[in-house]
């Protein structure tokens, strides 16, 4: 135990002197909340895209909201007369303004219908040669009804198409959560193992150089061999080569880890947990496969495409099929008037008319035949994909789990191993300072109990990660985090 707590205070001072600022030591749900306020390499582009489409659902409800407008035009005439035979000449001029105030809306009525109520007012004013106001409000009523049954059902394919749309950039914006989820996670434990293998390495030198210590020792009193100290000094400069290797692999997961994280590489490093808390798989292969099913929302998002690819295809079907357009229009208006007042509240003149039109396409050439074989064909692909989807999922989620029960038995088995290798570690050493042995077979039990601890890390990372996969895979990762320290 001293020994384990005197390297984790050495890699903990070998990472702060390493970086201009202070490490930080950081726990993975740390990690994930600074992942998903600041990554710009990931969920970044997913934001936005998100918001983009929030801004497209907006967009087409706003069609269905009150929309009020504004236009002024003016119109300046002179003309010119000459006549000849009493020379004169006669020049008159006029200036006319246009102000005109409309306001209307369309509400979605019931079997695929749609009525717009609209209300304006038109207003004249005559400047020049005389004063003059004019005023002639509106009011406008229109309707439309498909008349054929996949009319009425694809009548509003506007709106319903607008809202699918962003549910379904809403649920791709959650996978690409993730998504990030899952990378933060499996970088956390790649960096928390190549952290363990600087410690690894540490004791890999520590070893070597006591075993190289004992052997000058015993060439002094002419008990060794000087070829097996050469051997002792070439196993420190291997373990020195090594160490090495395994700081390098370290600055380059820091670095890497900071990237994803949004920090500022060149001036973050990060000091990881010292242990991996491994719990027991608790759920079921049918139950996680039944989470999966229900959870995913891959699986959403294709239902969400095939209900939008046979709205499709009903909009298709019913494109020459007849309409039904009522519009009405109701107007007064007043004289034209000196007085502003007058013009304002006189409305002699009164006319409405009201049209109604059936349109029934007869001959298009075979272009609807097309569009509808092209609707339908994409349906059936879309289809497809979402049954290769429901069976995919569960062969995905075997995998998974059957990775994790067996990680689960490696654990078990590897964290025994170790025990031994390293008790044999310090009897060989022991032998060796006695003169039993040689430094080779000192240098195979070093390597033996070192490739073990290794091995035990990487399962250990494997079964951690594993498990957010399992979660992830089952729709319930964001739970998983959240039990996470």
């Amino acid at each position: 135990m001293k020994k384990h707590k005197k390297i984790c205070l050495f890699i903990l001072s070998w990472t702060i002197a390493s970086s201009p600022l202070s490490a930080q030591l950081l726990t993975l749900r740390q990690a994930i909340d600074l992942a998903l306020t600041h990554n710009r390499t990931i969920l970044f582009n997913a934001k936005e895209s998100y918001a983009s489409s929030r801004a497209g659902l907006a967009m087409t409800q706003a069609a269905y909201d009150y929309h009020v407008d504004f236009s002024i035009s003016s119109t300046h005439d002179y003309s010119k007369a000459s006549f000849p035979a009493s020379a004169e000449t006669k020049v008159s001029t006029s200036q006319i303004w246009f102000p005109n105030l409309n306001m209307n809306r369309t509400w979605l009525t019931p079997l695929g219908g749609r009525t717009t109520a609209g209300l304006g007012l038109n207003t004249q004013i005559t400047s020049m040669p005389y004063r003059a106001y004019q005023f002639a409000p509106q009011f406008t009523l229109s309707f439309q009804q498909p008349l054929s049954l996949n009319g009425m059902r694809a009548g509003h394919q506007d709106i319903v198409n607008a809202r699918a749309n962003f549910q379904s950039a809403e649920l791709g914006f959650e996978l690409q959560r993730e998504q990030l989820l899952v990378t933060v996670i499996n970088g956390y434990y790649q960096l928390w193992q190549a952290q363990k293998n600087i410690e690894r390495a540490q004791r890999e030198q520590e070893s070597a150089r006591r075993v190289l210590q004992i052997a000058e020792l015993r060439l002094q009193a002419k008990s060794l061999a000087e070829s097996e100290v050469l051997n002792s000094r070439v196993q420190v400069v291997s373990a020195e080569d090594n160490f090495a290797v395994a700081e390098n692999q370290l600055q380059n997961h820091q670095r890497n880890f900071a990237q994803l994280l949004g920090q500022d590489i060149a001036r973050t490093a990060f000091i990881l947990v010292d242990s991996i808390v491994v719990d027991t798989l608790g759920i079921s292969l049918d139950e996680a496969i039944s989470q999966a099913l229900q959870n995913r929302r891959e699986i959403r998002q294709a239902e969400i495409d095939l209900e939008l690819s046979k709205l499709g295809v009903v909009a298709t079907a019913s494109s020459n099929d007849p309409v039904l357009n009522l519009s009405g229009r109701y107007n007064l208006a007043s004289s034209q008037d000196p007085s502003f007042n007058r013009a304002l509240r006189n409305f002699p003149f009164s006319g409405w008319n009201v049209q109604a039109s059936v349109a029934i396409p007869l001959m298009d050439g075979g272009a609807a035949k097309s569009r509808l074989e092209l609707a339908q064909r994409t349906c059936s692909i879309q289809q497809n994909n979402l049954y290769l989807l429901r069976e995919n999922i569960p062969l995905e989620v075997e995998q998974i789990w059957r990775g994790l029960k067996l990680d689960e038995r490696r654990i078990a088995t590897l964290g025994l191993n170790l025990q031994l290798a390293e008790e044999a570690l310090d009897i060989v050493e022991l032998r060796f300072q006695h003169g039993q042995i040689s430094s080779n077979e000192v240098e195979q039990v070093r390597s033996r109990y070192l490739a073990t601890q290794e091995s035990l890390n990487g399962a250990r990372v494997s079964y951690k990660i594993q498990s957010a996969e399992l979660a992830r895979a089952t729709g319930r990762l964001r739970e998983w985090v959240e039990r996470q320290e």
